[in-house]
């Protein structure tokens, strides 16, 4: 009886240590990114449904995020962008979103949110490790983002090239984690990885 107890004990021990290992997993979800782009007008909507994002481009030129309150229909346009965004993805708060945003031969991310009432907006970026001089350019580019309840991980490869002439020292590539509060939009942490052993 005392064994068949103990048994039944670690049963459900291990019961609740796989259902917290399975919502551990659900409360994330993880996006490749590729090459893609943001039709200009799209809508996203919150998970909450109380906000859509699309972008937009004015006769001007300029760039934009119009950031629609659905329940009251005013559009916040306040938040100015220099190029179009490749993916947008809202937090599972509907108060901030994250944009994918397009640069020559790469990207880096932007994350949209909402303090004192206002939209306002954060670029994350690896710091920059080339030399101009040398002709030495980094191209940074967003691999995966990797979203929880509470922070994300934003992950870059980070490239390098050309030097001056063939004898010019490249520096390796590298695997940039960059974590992110969604409570604070700070970064919390940074990982550097190499891309090869």
């Amino acid at each position: 009886m005392k064994l068949k107890l103990i048994y039944c004990f670690a049963v459900l021990i291990l019961a609740v240590a796989i259902n917290h290992e399975v919502s551990a997993s659900a409360s994330q979800r993880i996006f490749k990114i590729g090459d893609s782009s943001v039709p200009i007008g799209k809508q996203y909507i919150s998970p909450n449904k109380d906000y859509s994002v699309a972008q937009s481009e004015l006769s001007n030129g300029d760039r934009r995020f119009l950031i629609k309150d659905l329940q009251t229909q005013k559009v916040d346009s306040s938040v100015n962008i220099d190029t179009i965004a490749n993916y947008i993805f809202w937090n599972d708060d509907s108060q901030s979103f994250i944009g994918v945003m397009h640069i020559a031969q790469g990207s880096f991310a932007t994350i949209v949110y909402r303090k004192n009432g206002k939209w306002t907006s954060t670029d994350y970026e690896p710091p920059y490790l080339g030399n101009t001089k040398k002709n030495i350019f980094q191209y940074n580019n967003i691999t995966k983002l990797i979203l929880m309840p509470n922070e994300v991980h934003i992950i870059y490869y980070v490239g390098f090239g050309p030097g001056v002439d063939d004898n010019t020292e490249m520096p390796d590539s590298k695997i940039y984690d960059i974590e992110v509060s969604l409570k604070t939009f700070k970064v919390i942490n940074t990982k550097i990885m190499p891309t090869k052993e």
